[in-house]
């Protein structure tokens, strides 16, 4: 009996010494006790206040510190200043209190006389944190993001108009990025955690390569075909106002880019032919049954020496299609939506190989052509004055390998005219 009351005795003091308190007696602490000597919180004493009376003290250097809150978000020469009203936080007010309170009374006892002697040694500062609102943080950074997000730029080659004959510089990509929302919230919360409420950040980025190479691009700008007329057949053919239009539209098509998807049309993209827009009168078939002087005269010869060179290239007849009708039944490759022929054969090219332009886009003849062969077409024009040639070029996705096409006009049939028939119009006076 005297060994288990020995035991028993042992087992008091232990627990005396080496228990810690329950639950509800550190509440009891919370509720009623009051702070130890030496402790600070948020850098304001606290000591021998209860909870409120801690709690009215230090709260004004919280919203102090709250209102301080100046994290600016950095990259390149944009730059966004959050404060508290974007990241609404919550602070660890309460929590800090609540640490202060218990400090030197929630271990053994061995353990509480140690806080106790280092607190009134040393003193204690219990600091008070910021927590953003994640919500609310997100929705800023969703917005700085939406600023800050950068599409990936597509390598890409710019014909060289200027060059005497066909030539590209190639632009090399540039990568996208977008901005790494979640690494970014993280780094704020981090900063407030750790009690830095000035910092600038620069953020991470998540970047994103184009979709092509310049060596892909390199692949698909390639000579797809060419076709050569000539005007040195007569003197009108080489009349130097017909031959300064003919300068004048090649000129103006020379380096043009036809991007995939899209329809070309001459008529739009040449312009009104009038001689105030430097187009001179020049002949021209007027009314399908005689030539006669006017603006821009001679330049369907370079719409006929383009039209052979899209045929070169593979072209297919799509006429009356429009580029809905072309891209909706994905009819792939280059595809001539207009062309008219002349009303009589033209001597620079085989019979039923011309292609006329008259008029405006909104009223006349034009050589239009559907892009789809998934990459951009350039097309080069030259007026030979020496020789008296007109060339024209098509670049882009190359033919099949072994693959290639030539114009040739082929007369089926000739019909001779039938006897003249002369009707007389007796609402007129006859003349003498």
């Amino acid at each position: 009996l005297i060994t288990l009351a020995a035991l028993s005795i042992v087992a008091a003091v232990l627990y005396i010494f080496l228990g810690k308190p329950g639950k509800d007696e550190i509440e009891q602490v919370i509720d009623d006790g009051t702070i130890l000597q030496g402790i600070t919180v948020n850098g304001v004493d606290v000591a021998g206040m209860n909870y409120k009376q801690a709690r009215d003290a230090v709260l004004p250097s919280v919203e102090e510190d709250l209102h301080s809150i100046h994290i600016t978000v950095s990259h390149s020469t944009n730059m966004w200043l959050l404060t508290a009203a974007d990241i609404k936080p919550s602070s660890t007010l309460d929590a800090a209190i609540t640490e202060a309170l218990t400090l030197g009374r929630g271990g053994t006892v061995i353990e509480n006389a140690k806080d106790k002697e280092d607190i009134a040694q040393n003193g204690r500062d219990i600091p008070i944190t910021f927590v953003p609102n994640e919500a609310a943080l997100k929705v800023r950074l969703a917005e700085i993001g939406g600023v800050l997000d950068s599409e990936p730029a597509e390598p890409y080659a710019v014909a060289v108009s200027s060059s005497a004959e066909p030539e590209f510089t190639f632009n090399e990509g540039v990568d996208g990025y977008m901005l790494d929302e979640d690494a970014l919230y993280q780094n704020i919360a981090s900063l407030l955690s750790a009690g830095q409420l000035k910092a600038t950040l620069e953020p991470e980025l998540e970047y994103t390569k184009p979709q092509m190479t310049i060596d892909d691009v390199k692949a698909h700008t390639k000579p797809v075909s060419s076709f050569q007329t000539s005007f040195g057949g007569s003197r009108a053919a080489r009349d130097e106002k017909r031959v300064g239009n003919i300068q004048k539209a090649c000129t103006l098509l020379n380096g043009m880019k036809v991007e995939n998807g899209t329809e070309f049309n001459f008529n739009a993209y040449i312009g009104p032919r009038t001689e105030a827009g430097g187009w001179p009168l020049a002949p021209g078939i007027v009314n399908g049954n005689q030539y006669e002087d006017q603006p821009g005269g001679g330049i369907c010869q370079v719409s006929t020496t383009m039209y052979n060179a899209l045929l070169c290239a593979g072209a297919s007849m799509q006429r009356g299609s429009t580029l809905e009708d072309i891209l909706s039944q994905n009819i792939k490759g280059i595809s001539i939506t207009e062309r008219k022929h002349h009303s009589w054969p033209s001597s620079y090219v085989d019979t039923g190989l011309d292609s006329t332009v008259t008029g405006t886009v909104e009223s006349g003849k034009s050589l239009n052509f559907v892009n789809n062969t998934g990459y951009p077409v350039y097309v080069f024009a030259y007026c030979d004055q020496v020789n008296y040639t007109v060339t024209v070029y098509v670049y882009g996705n190359p033919l099949e390998e072994g693959v290639t096409y030539k114009t040739r006009g082929v007369i089926d049939e000739v019909i001779e005219p039938g006897e003249t028939i002369i009707t007389y119009d007796t609402t007129k006076p006859a003349t003498y």
